[in-house]
């Protein structure tokens, strides 16, 4: 009977971990906020696609994505300002009618690209990783969250894995195929193998081919430096 009632409240004890989980940091859970991010990377790809459609197949571009961004919304291709923002810490939503700022902008964008440029080429992806243009190249995380040990449990008994916007990367694609890949592990065949050194291996797909165009990575603040 006393070891019925213990696993009786290790089970309990689990259960209120499980369920407190996804609020640390104040976050909300990806269960809430991952297809929202995917669809609004997968708004601003198609809405690039329109831009690039009236641009001879050139993609917006500039100094950085708040700046590409602002040229959607300044041509009419995009008409609400917030598609370009999630929760994130250091992020706030876009005042009304007023131009976009840094802080308002969660996602990147690769830059120069036009209609000729590999359907794999990561178009629109979540701000805060180092990305590398090369064929099986791996995206670093610049501020890596840390991870509690509830992670693992969480993950080990819900079949839908706990991912928060600042654990995992969301991509959008030039042929406007958008998925994320977890900064925390990498699910192969259905075997979950843990990601080494707060980096998301072979990111970039294996065959790539940058076709020998030279491509930057533009984020809210300006160009990704190679430091």
């Amino acid at each position: 009977m006393f070891f019925s009632c213990l696993a009786y409240l290790f089970g309990a004890f689990l259960l209120v971990l499980l369920v407190l989980a996804p609020i640390r940091n104040g976050i909300p859970p990806e269960l809430a906020w991952h297809p929202i991010i995917e669809q609004r990377a997968y708004l601003i790809s198609g809405v690039m696609l329109q831009y690039a459609t009236d641009h001879q197949g050139k993609y917006p571009t500039g100094k950085s994505s708040t700046e590409v961004f602002q040229k959607l919304i300044d041509g009419s291709y995009a008409s609400d300002n917030t598609i370009f923002y999630f929760p994130m810490k250091g992020k706030i939503l876009p005042e009304d009618g007023q131009p976009l700022k840094p802080e308002n902008v969660c996602f990147d964008v690769t830059s120069p690209v036009d209609s000729s440029a590999s359907d794999d080429l990561p178009l629109v992806f979540s701000t805060g990783y180092k990305i590398d243009y090369a064929p099986g190249a791996s995206a670093i995380a610049l501020n890596p969250p840390v991870r509690h040990w509830t992670d693992h449990w969480f993950e080990i008994f819900r079949p839908v894995p706990r991912v928060y916007s600042n654990d995992a990367i969301i991509i959008s694609y030039k042929n406007n195929n958008v998925t994320f890949r977890s900064l925390f592990y990498t699910i192969h065949d259905g075997v979950s193998t843990d990601n080494p050194d707060n980096t998301i291996p072979n990111f970039m797909p294996a065959n790539f081919d940058a076709q020998g165009k030279t491509y930057r990575q533009l984020t809210p603040d300006g160009e990704m430096s190679d430091h």
